[in-house]
């Protein structure tokens, strides 16, 4: 069986099946991590949202109704006295540090301009990287995926605006704010959404090596068709082959015996 006529039959089923097999190998790490921090963004989003919402609803239905009675403070600072409401920031920041430890998705809010009790309360280096984009783009998340106390996660983080003229109002006028000049839709700080994904990249990766594994006997079975079919194909065609260079090589031989013309001179030729 001639192998040239083997291999231009196989090799080009063995490259396709080949480059398709790597291209799923390669391409399925980035594709785990595209959509692990898609998901993740996709829930700091709707996370975001509620947030906002609990907020406003927070100053509409109580800080309004503290304030209007008289009887009450909003303080930032509220710990410290009796008569004491927290602002909607701090009842936001103590309402997503109860029981911080053993959540999967934590909620931060954070500011470069803090009241002063809460001074301590720095951010770190990503959240100094989103405090530089949202400033170009405060109405789009902010993520990274990237490795944190030992685990992986997405961490998002939007803008954080001043949207009502009572914000604005609050933050200008509060005894111990750093900033005196704020203005409507102002970036105030940072709402962060961070997603443990550790579980959900363990899951994928189990996803891609059965992937690729279900690849590789794919690879496997078509190869062994390729080469069968290949067998098939090729033997009759070498056997056709042979019989036609057989075939030419009878009729371009030398006569298979020789023959002799009376008065031609010519004895053993071939006529």
């Amino acid at each position: 069986m001639s192998r040239s006529l083997y291999w231009k039959i196989t090799s080009p089923v063995l490259l396709i099946a080949l480059v398709g097999t790597l291209t799923v190998s390669l391409a399925a790490p980035y594709l785990l991590e595209w959509f692990v921090t898609k998901t993740a963004v996709d829930n700091a989003q709707q996370q975001a949202a509620t947030f906002r919402n609990i907020r406003n609803y927070y100053s509409e239905q109580v800080v309004s109704k503290v304030t209007g009675s008289g009887n009450f403070s909003v303080m930032a600072d509220h710990q410290t006295s009796a008569s004491g409401v927290p602002v909607p920031a701090t009842f936001l920041i103590e309402m997503v540090d109860y029981d911080r430890p053993q959540e999967l998705v934590m909620t931060d809010l954070i500011s470069p301009y803090p009241f002063k009790n809460r001074i301590e309360r720095k951010m770190d280096e990503y959240q100094k990287r989103a405090w530089k984009a949202v400033q170009a783009n405060p109405d789009e998340f902010y993520v990274e995926l990237l490795e944190q106390d030992g685990k992986m996660m997405v961490r998002a983080a939007q803008a954080d605006t001043l949207n009502a003229p009572a914000c604005v109002a609050c933050h200008n006028n509060h005894p111990t704010s750093l900033k005196k000049d704020w203005k409507l839709g102002d970036v105030r700080g940072l709402l962060e959404v961070s997603t443990v994904v550790d579980g959900w990249l363990e899951r994928g990766v189990w996803i891609s090596r059965t992937l690729s594994g279900v690849t590789l006997l794919a690879f496997a079975l078509v190869m062994l068709v390729n080469f069968r079919v290949a067998r098939q194909v090729s033997e009759p065609l070498n056997r056709i082959s042979g019989s036609l260079r057989s075939l030419s090589g009878e009729k371009t031989g030398a006569c298979p015996g020789g023959l002799s013309v009376p008065g031609s001179g010519v004895t053993g030729g071939c006529l």
